[in-house]
């Protein structure tokens, strides 16, 4: 048996039931359904079943990838060391979330030729543009792209993907599109802070105070921004979204002060969870929606 595998097999411990919504990638489509829901019921539109299904398909397709990537670059590599809980869990599990990613294409294939409306499929697409020049940077021994791999900005990139793939299903069905720009914006910096934080959590020991403690300061500067926004005339989006994005910096920057009570797993967890607060908002996203 090769050092990697051991290393697999050692990493088979059991994980707390609450974890596995993490370890299996469903975290990020759970975020990304949720808030493109939110975003359709700011605009006072009904997404049809096809858009959100698409998108949690295609965002854990992405992660899915991006982690087993990870698992071979480290294997290849031989330093196991930068792996994480949820990179084992996809080394151990990787023949069955292959034919995840088989049976996600296929049904990702028949939403777009029954469904997608040619809009979607246009921004989309180019989106994924983004998408593959990210992976090309992260994983491919590409000297050009060495820059996007080291930059610190990375986080803000991810955010700004994320949060735009989320928006796009209600801009494309919107009246007045333009209106989803702000809260998008608001959203690339709550996910971009989020991505900091978890790297900031996982990184060595000699950054990671600074690190946090530049995170906690944009999660509260955020967190105001979004407040004052939700109270003010000045955007034109019900107030939900910017309360939503307020209670979440807010209580990322809580998980950030008290990171070291908490175990990194259950941090990881926890950070994924606070993004789910429009789920605190869902009487009043009916009620626009109608």
């Amino acid at each position: 048996m090769s050092a990697h595998a051991e290393a697999i097999r050692a990493s088979a411990t059991r994980a707390p039931l609450y974890a596995y919504w993490h370890l299996s990638s469903l975290d990020a489509p759970t975020v990304a359904v949720v808030w493109s829901c939110a975003f359709a019921a700011s605009a006072s539109v009904k997404l049809p079943l096809y858009a959100p299904l698409a998108l949690a398909l295609v965002t854990w397709t992405i992660y899915v990838g991006d982690r087993l990537l990870d698992v071979r670059r480290a294997q290849r590599g031989g330093c196991p060391g930068a792996l994480r809980d949820r990179h084992w869990f996809h080394a151990r599990h990787a023949p069955a979330l292959l034919a995840g990613l088989g049976a996600a294409a296929l049904t990702l294939a028949w939403v777009a030729v029954r469904g997608l409306s040619d809009g979607i499929i246009r921004r989309e697409l180019f989106l994924a543009a983004f998408v593959i020049v990210y992976f090309a940077a992260i994983h491919l021994p590409v000297s050009r792209l060495a820059a996007l791999r080291q930059s610190p900005s990375k986080e803000a990139i991810v955010g700004l993907i994320f949060s735009f793939a989320v928006a796009i299903p209600a801009a494309t069905f919107a009246l007045h599109p333009a209106d989803q720009l702000i809260p998008a914006l608001c959203f690339a910096a709550l996910c971009g802070l989020n991505c900091l934080a978890i790297e900031s959590a996982e990184g060595p020991d000699s950054d990671r105070a600074d690190s946090m403690m530049q995170c906690e300061l944009f999660l509260v500067v955020l967190a105001m921004v979004s407040l004052g926004l939700a109270l003010s005339r000045l955007a034109s989006s019900p107030p939900f979204l910017f309360l939503s994005i307020a209670l979440s910096a807010s209580l990322l920057a809580v998980l950030c002060r008290i990171r070291n009570r908490m175990l990194p797993l259950t941090f990881r967890v926890a950070a994924d969870a606070v993004l789910l607060t429009p789920i605190l908002f869902v009487p009043w996203l009916l009620r626009i929606a109608r």
